[in-house]
């Protein structure tokens, strides 16, 4: 993709010209991919895997550890990540549902929204793991199970604090 560069001394107006020039690449680039999509489940795939680098190198970092013990074949790396990214995309359903529903997020509605938030972000490891359970060894699952639950709490002190912030 052709991106322009923006100087020094660029002003606002033109590093929002050049951003929105890059977004609309991106969109250009998005519609032509979807033409070259045939089937619905192709093109459900390139959804969810488009912005999922973070999740991606996470399962690589998992897939990494557990190369020496027993390597785990490609479909079966392939399902782990599609199956975290559509519990993640589920999550992230969730999560503009309750700020939908929860209009005040002082007192007792934040209070509820971050119950709601911590017990949404249970499910989706919890869902995640119970779809990896057969996939993998039980020495490949426990260690997920390790990695996924340091994540998770990561996740959750960041978002805790996030909405503590709010």
């Amino acid at each position: 993709m052709n991106t322009s560069n923006i100087g020094y001394y660029a002003s606002q107006t033109e590093i929002e010209q050049v951003l929105e020039q890059q977004r609309q690449g991106l969109m250009e680039i998005d519609r032509q991919i979807d033409q070259l999509l045939e089937s619905p489940e192709d093109k459900e795939t390139y959804q969810l895997l488009k912005e999922s680098a973070y999740e991606q190198g996470q399962m690589n970092k998992f897939f990494d550890q557990v190369e020496g013990e027993a390597p785990i074949p490609q479909d079966k790396r392939d399902a782990l990540l599609i199956s975290k990214l559509e519990h993640r995309q589920e999550f992230s359903k969730q999560m503009a549902s309750f700020a939908m529903d929860i209009q005040d997020f002082k007192g007792e509605g934040k209070t509820l929204f971050m119950e709601k938030t911590h017990e949404a972000l249970n499910v989706y490891k919890d869902n995640f793991l119970n779809s990896a359970r057969d996939k993998l060894t039980q020495q490949q699952f426990e260690t997920l199970r390790e990695r996924e639950q340091k994540q998770f709490e990561e996740m959750w002190k960041s978002l805790k604090a996030g909405l503590e912030y709010m």
